[in-house]
């Protein structure tokens, strides 16, 4: 589970919001990668840069809390792939 996995990254973010690096971009990948793990057909060019346009206009704060809720869910899918690889193949 990465944003390396969207369809968009962080120059193309910079791009489009026409700003420089920052804690912003990694936000921003971290709430559409959220998306995108609920659902994979989301994972579009358009839909992704439309969702960057909205998620620009929350205040800092908002975005910061956000990008902290998708961090813990993308840890709990990666967790429990995980668990169920180990338990396919019978490790411990």
């Amino acid at each position: 589970m990465s944003v390396k996995m969207l369809k968009i990254n962080g120059d193309d973010l910079m791009k489009i919001l026409k700003i420089e690096q920052g804690p912003k971009i990694g936000y921003i990948l971290n709430i559409l990668l959220d998306e995108v793990l609920d659902d994979p057909q989301k994972n579009k060019k358009e839909y992704l840069t439309s969702q960057i346009l909205k998620l620009d206009k929350k205040p800092p704060k908002e975005l910061e809390k956000m990008h902290k809720m998708a961090q813990a869910k993308t840890q709990e899918v990666a967790e429990e792939e995980f668990r169920s690889i180990k338990s396919k193949y019978r490790v411990s």
